[in-house]
């Protein structure tokens, strides 16, 4: 049974509803002003909050901003019961989180849609984030393990190998071992790395940040050079870009770089064209990576985030699903635009817009 708290100092209006929801199978309980109201809101979690505006004690802006910073109430809606009808106020009241704004006097029946209405969002809601949390969790299970004790075994297999000194190695034998530890232990690195650089983009504002002039071509240049040489995909890139400068944080624009071409490189092989343009449009500044690898298809666009893999069944994937997380953070904090198109078994393409205010005049 679904469980309503109904704020208002007219006893008729108050019991009024009361004695209607009842017979509509809901658990009600009043308030007859605003602080009572929030004392029985923090004693018990409600699912719908109604409350009037003006009211002694505490007026109704007052309940739905403490409501409202509430964690438990962030899905809970909160409507408002009022004479007043003028559009600041109304304006006032969805600003301060209120989720609709109902007009005295009212109809009954239409107040109990508005209500069924915003509880069958709120039910929708809190199912989509629980499945979201779900898939969280079983990638999460399922990554971590992996991800670590299989560079950990690279590393310990080699070198139980190199001590054994009843064993005979040649030297390319040697030296394919070295490479083995060196790949293992630099998977395991940047492992670490992503989940820092994730737990920071979680914690930090655009005043934390360094802003600095720079050439965005010499950073991608090198950016990609480095991914080339880790995989030996130099043949496959094209790269266009004009000479234009940005006010930027030059962190976290190698890593944004770094994830997008990573992510070009990891979804598609070796032969496959990975196309990186750069360049000015008006008045913005748009980089784009494309690469004519597996694609996405459309439900799985809509999936993508942290720690969410791809397909894992069919493609073997390095990495803990957090490249695209670390991505839409940067993405998110500093105000950019991100867009991805992508056709499955044909090509995905990433584009990035920085807006004006980046731009070097």
């Amino acid at each position: 049974m679904k469980k309503i708290l109904i704020i208002d100092d007219d006893d008729t209006i108050r019991e009024s509803i009361k004695e209607y929801f009842q017979l509509e199978n809901y658990e009600i309980n009043t308030a007859e002003n605003g602080l009572e109201g929030i004392d029985k809101a923090n004693d018990t979690l409600y699912d719908f909050i109604i409350c009037d505006i003006d009211m002694p004690k505490l007026n109704g802006y007052e309940v739905v901003r403490h409501i409202k910073n509430d964690d438990r109430y962030l899905t809970v809606p909160f409507i408002f019961l009022s004479a007043k009808n003028k559009e600041h106020q109304i304006i006032k009241s969805l600003k301060l989180g209120a989720d609709d704004y109902v007009t005295k006097p009212f109809d009954f029946p239409n107040l109990l849609e508005v209500v069924r209405l915003k509880l069958e969002k709120k039910e929708k809601l809190e199912k989509l984030i629980e499945d979201r949390l779900v898939s969280f969790k079983s990638n999460i299970a399922f990554s971590l393990p992996h991800e670590f004790l299989t560079p950990i075994n690279g590393i310990i297999g080699p070198i139980t190998m190199l001590t054994d000194i009843d064993l005979k190695l040649e030297n390319d034998e040697i030296e394919e071992m070295h490479n083995v530890i060196f790949n293992s232990a630099y998977r395991l690195k940047r492992t670490v790395e992503n989940f820092l650089i994730y737990n920071e983009l979680n914690i930090m504002t655009l005043e934390d940040t360094n802003f600095e002039v720079i050439d965005v071509s010499e950073v991608i240049n090198k950016v990609y050079l480095d991914c080339c040489n880790d995989t030996s995909r130099d043949k496959d890139f094209k790269f266009d870009s004009d000479f234009t400068n940005i006010k930027f944080s030059i962190k976290f624009l190698k890593i944004l770089i770094n994830e997008v071409i990573s992510n070009a490189i990891k979804f598609s092989n070796l032969g496959d064209d990975i196309k990186i343009d750069a360049n000015t449009v008006n008045n913005t500044y748009v980089i784009s990576v494309t690469d004519n690898g597996r694609g996405f298809k459309p439900e799985i666009l809509d999936k993508i985030g942290a720690f969410i893999q791809f397909d894992r069944n069919y493609y073997e994937q390095q990495g803990i699903g957090l490249g695209f997380g670390i991505i839409k953070k940067i993405v998110d904090l500093f105000g950019l635009d991100l867009k991805i198109e992508s056709e499955y078994k044909k090509f995905t393409k990433v584009e990035i817009t920085f807006p004006d205010k980046y731009l070097i005049r």
